[in-house]
């Protein structure tokens, strides 16, 4: 009897590789399901005085809201979950020492970015970029100057995106200024000079692409990957793109209204979006499935997925012996596509349906069309579909007798299939049982079950509040379990592992006292330079000097990792209540007292999820009579702390050329030595250095702009 094959389409790049067309439905992850459109619901004013004058708007990480509110000269914030805030340096006039004119607000962890026109010394104006602190609003620094060194002029929007870069509407000479702020060096790149000839705003969403509203040309969306596609604009988007808004990370909208009174909240929503008749419906077409034998009897076909109640899935083909075109295929009439699911197939369960292909249709290629129905919250889901070919009858296994008479055989046939549908799957599943040892080919729910064989879970997996690995590591891992395991307890195996499951790359230091090297080491040296002695005395001294290159070679490699301060570096701590002053061992402040002990350092900033794998991996890796810190290097220098050449800090020769050599760390303003009689002539980049007195009222509007000056060359 002939064995059974398949062919099974369940991801998206094999979804996407067997379409011929697609219809009003989405290749997602999870697979085919409808297309989905974006929405806003109008909400409730969140901000509403008499008083206001609203000029634009900005959230922050945390969903904080800023406004400039022009009227007082300050920056006002909210949150949609509580009642309006004001910080206590966000008082009225707090902007106007810096800011006389001002036009847009973007916000960053870091910073609050205000465009404008500035105040600068002798009573001078200019037109500019300025980053002041979030807490006290301090000037950290300005821009007055574009790339081809020429002043800015008419900056009318501003914007960030999640990569760090701020994006600046120069509505004067016609463009878009990108500024990457996680460069030590700051510099505008322009975007869209050639398209634009009259911008008027500007945002960047979720996927990081740049939207600007152009009020003679159009709607253009500059991409992250360099491409640009213009829209057109509908009457009822208009209101809202050619407006101030700013979006939270829920992608809801805050929008200014038109009297600039107000601030509205709109919710952002998701739901199905309907085809041109306005039905919830889409068609997936498929490019033929060849089973390279001609007048192949195809056997039966099996979806699986989510088919909620309330929604419908159909699916049809069409057999033939020749291979069709695109456009043949589309020319086929309805009725010679084969319906394959009855109207009844519902009570097969959400999650799957089967049946089998009629026997009188034979040949070598096969299409099928699947049509998905929902409503507009509903959508049904095809994670897979699988063909099985050929025919497989249990027929076979009965004598020659029970064949030879054609309407008793089909009737006899058919009979059977009932039972081959009830055992089919058992038999498949014994016949390809190799398929569930594999790591890239066992489906998702015996995934744990295999990890369980290599420990795969090992705290990673969904076990009380921890977060479930995402299904893609997880299969890497098993596959790669026994060379993980040769390594395991040691620094080399912990680090591969962090950076299989997170994708960062840790810095393993082990409390190792400098002391004990040395002894070690010493002792090392004595014990090989006498046996070389004793063994060859001619070649002593090649001996000898090979050993101290080796061991050389050694303490330059471990010096690239460790750092082991002696036991003579002391730290002195000051006297607490009831104590006097005493010292501590350097190693003891940067390592602690433990003597079996290591410490994982991470260069860049780790979510909640990540850092509570990461503990659940070193709790499960490490030797059991050992103890670790997890600690996230910040970006300054300071004494006395986890300090790394290379990795959290910069080193510079002594000078100070702003915008070439010059890297300044992190929280820190500088000023001009001379203040503000530093002639202009001498700036070259166009960035301004401002130094302001603390502002603790809006009566020292003068103090502010005594501390301004610019950077000598």
């Amino acid at each position: 009897m002939q064995e059974s094959k398949y062919k099974r389409i369940n991801t998206k790049s094999l979804f996407e590789e067997f379409k011929s067309s697609l219809e009003n439905l989405d290749l997602a992850e999870e697979g085919l399901r409808l297309s989905r459109r974006e929405l806003y619901k109008p909400g409730d004013d969140i901000l509403e005085e008499p008083g206001l004058d609203l000029k634009d708007v900005a959230a922050d990480e945390c969903d904080t809201v800023y406004v400039i509110d022009r009227n007082s000269m300050s920056i006002l914030t909210c949150h949609r979950d509580f009642e309006k805030l004001r910080f206590p340096t966000h008082i009225p006039g707090a902007l106007a020492p810096v800011v006389q004119n001002p036009e847009g607000i973007a916000v960053d962890e870091n910073a609050v970015y205000v465009i404008g026109t500035f105040r600068v010394p002798e009573g001078g104006k200019k037109e500019g970029l300025v980053a002041l602190g979030k807490k006290d609003l301090k000037v950290l620094w300005a821009v007055l100057k574009g790339p081809d060194g020429l002043p800015l002029k008419a900056l009318t929007d501003l914007d960030i995106d999640s990569a760090g870069n701020l994006h600046v509407l120069e509505k004067g000479r016609h463009r878009v200024l990108k500024l990457s702020l996680s460069q030590a060096e700051r510099s505008f790149s322009e975007i869209g000079r050639g398209e634009l000839y009259k911008p008027e705003n500007i945002y960047v969403d979720a996927e990081g692409a740049l939207h600007v509203l152009d009020g003679k040309t159009g709607y253009f969306v500059f991409g992250a990957d360099g491409s640009v596609e213009e829209r057109e604009i509908t009457s009822s988007i208009q209101e809202i793109v050619s407006r101030r808004r700013a979006h939270d990370s829920r992608k809801n909208m805050y929008l200014i209204s038109e009297t600039e009174k107000s601030l509205r909240f709109l919710k952002h929503i998701e739901e199905n979006s309907p085809d041109s008749e306005g039905i919830f419906k889409g068609t997936y077409l498929s490019k033929p499935v060849d089973s390279q034998v001609q007048k192949t009897r195809w056997y039966r076909f099996l979806l699986e997925g989510s088919f909620p109640r309330g929604t419908k899935v159909e699916f049809r083909y069409y057999i033939s012996d020749k291979l069709l075109e695109e456009n043949e295929l589309k020319e086929l009439s309805e009725s010679e596509w084969e319906e394959g699911l009855p109207g009844s197939s519902a009570v097969q369960g959400e999650e799957k349906r089967d049946a089998l292909f009629r026997t009188e249709f034979e040949g070598r290629y096969l299409w099928f069309r699947t049509t998905l129905t929902g409503t507009e919250k509903l959508s049904p889901t095809v994670s897979s579909v699988t063909v099985f070919f050929p025919k497989v009858s249990y027929l076979d296994y009965l004598p020659s007798v029970y064949r030879e008479d054609p309407a008793n055989r089909d009737f006899l046939e058919s009979f059977l299939a009932i039972f081959e549908s009830l055992f089919f799957e058992t038999d498949f599943e014994i016949d390809h049982l190799g398929r569930y040892l594999d790591a890239a080919g066992t489906p998702p729910e015996f995934l744990e079950w295999l990890g369980v064989w290599v420990a795969a879970s090992q705290g990673r997996g969904d076990q009380g509040d921890r977060k479930k690995v995402p299904e893609a590591k997880q299969r890497e891992f098993i596959s790669r379990a026994v060379p993980l395991y040769r390594e395991r307890g040691t620094r080399e195996g912990l680090k591969n592992l962090i950076f299989l499951y997170t994708g960062k790359n840790p810095i393993i230091v082990e409390n190792i006292p400098a002391g004990c090297i040395k002894e070690n080491q010493d002792q090392k040296n004595e014990n090989k330079k006498g046996n070389q002695y004793q063994k060859n005395g001619n070649q002593k001294g090649n001996a000898n000097q090979n050993n101290e290159t080796r061991e050389g070679n050694e303490i330059l490699e471990r010096k690239k990792f460790l750092f082991f301060p002696p036991e003579a570096a002391r730290v002195k701590l000051p006297a607490g209540k009831g104590t006097d002053k005493r010292e501590i061992s350097l190693h003891d402040v940067l390592f602690g007292g433990e003597k079996f002990s290591f410490f994982v350092f991470f260069n860049e900033a780790l979510a909640e999820a990540e850092l509570e794998l990461i503990r659940n991996i070193i709790e499960e890796e490490k030797p059991a009579h050992t103890t670790c810190k997890i600690k996230v290097l910040e970006p300054w220098f300071c004494l006395d702390g986890h300090t790394y050449l290379g990795e959290n800090t910069r080193l510079k020769r002594p000078e100070f050329l702003l915008g070439k050599h010059s890297v300044l760390g992190r929280d820190t303003a500088l000023g001009a030595e001379n203040g503000p009689d530093v002639a202009e002539g001498n700036l070259e980049t166009g960035i301004m250095l401002i130094q302001p007195g603390p502002v603790t009222s809006s009566r020292d509007l003068d103090n502010l702009n005594r501390g301004f000056g610019h950077a000598r060359k």
